[in-house]
Parts: C-alpha cells; structure tokens; sequence
C-alpha cells in the first residue's frame, strides 16, 4: 500500500534552538498519526538539533539542497555523504528559487538526484513543472516513480513552506483519515 507522505520545508526560517522546539511541538501533534510520513527539512545549521529532537520520532529530517559531489573545493555546498552522516531522510532538489537566484539547471538538478539516490537517500523534486522532458533523469523519474518523491518506498508527497506548525499536523492527521 502507498503511504502519503507531508514535507515541511522551512526555507531560511528557524534557529536551530527554534527548530527543535517546532519539532518537538510537533512530535506531540503528529504522535498519533501513522497513515503518513511527516518529513521536516529546516535549514542546514538546525539538521543536527533538528534530528536530536526528532529521535525514536516517526519524524523524519530532510536537507533543503545539496552539492552532487562526494566532496571538493565547494565553498559553502553540503555533499549527500555528509547529509548522510548526520542521519538526514531526505533531500529536497530542483527549487525555484535554486533556478531563479542561482542558476541551476536541469542538468545540475539531475546531477544531484543521481548523487541522492546513490548514497541511499530519498530524494524530493520540489519543483516538477520546471524538470525538462529531454533530461535522462528526468525522463526516468517520469517513468519510474511517477511522482515528485524519487524513492519507489515514498511513492507521493505533499510539499509546502511549513509557516506553522499546527498547520502541518493538520494537514498530516487530515491525508491519514483518507
């Protein structure tokens, strides 16, 4: 059976301290709720305070981005393996702004969802309506997974901003029901 999955991405938004707090809070909204994946992805600087409060949770914790090398002389980029060895779920890729502020391409997003998926993360395409048909990995993301979550186990998911987090349990507790 598919599971549906919810992903709050938290953009530049929340202090480490506050994203543990948020994620603690939510860890009492979603407690309940196992008809779904809930998967939070705050900025890079709360992953390590994030996953300590999302531990021996159903909560999962994903990167907003990533770098499609192992590792190099990139200032500023995170590799998959280190997202890796903090214990993050899930990285999100392909986002708008990621194309509309810093250039990135088809071909860069392709790049790192082949580094994603290879380093055995799920990986989130968060902006599908702007993936090249011609792309190679695009065409197998349409093919293969026929959704916007590049993970057969992770078949469908619902993402958005997360601004509150009631919100998000809502919306969470709302898809189990169905």
């Amino acid at each position: 059976m598919r599971v549906p999955m919810i992903a709050g991405n938290w953009k530049m938004y929340r202090t480490a301290r506050e994203a543990a707090q948020t994620i603690r809070t939510l860890r009492g909204l979603v407690g309940e709720v196992t008809d779904v994946d809930v998967v939070v992805c705050p900025p890079f600087t709360a992953l390590p305070a994030a996953l300590e409060a999302a531990s021996d949770s159903r909560i999962g914790i994903g990167a907003q981005d990533c770098h499609w090398g192992k590792e190099g002389a990139y200032t500023g980029e995170v590799a998959v393996p280190m997202l890796a060895d903090l214990g993050c779920s899930h990285v999100i890729v392909g986002h708008s702004e990621r194309r509309q502020f810093f250039g990135e391409t088809d071909a860069t997003v392709d790049r790192k969802i082949e580094a994603v998926l290879a380093h055995g993360l799920a990986c989130i395409h968060a902006n599908r309506s702007a993936v090249s048909r011609s792309s190679p990995v695009s065409r197998m993301r349409r093919i293969r997974y026929n959704g916007s979550l590049l993970r057969p186990r992770w078949p469908s998911v619902s993402f958005w901003t997360l601004r509150r987090t009631s919100s998000m349990a809502r919306l969470a507790r709302r898809m189990a029901w169905k």
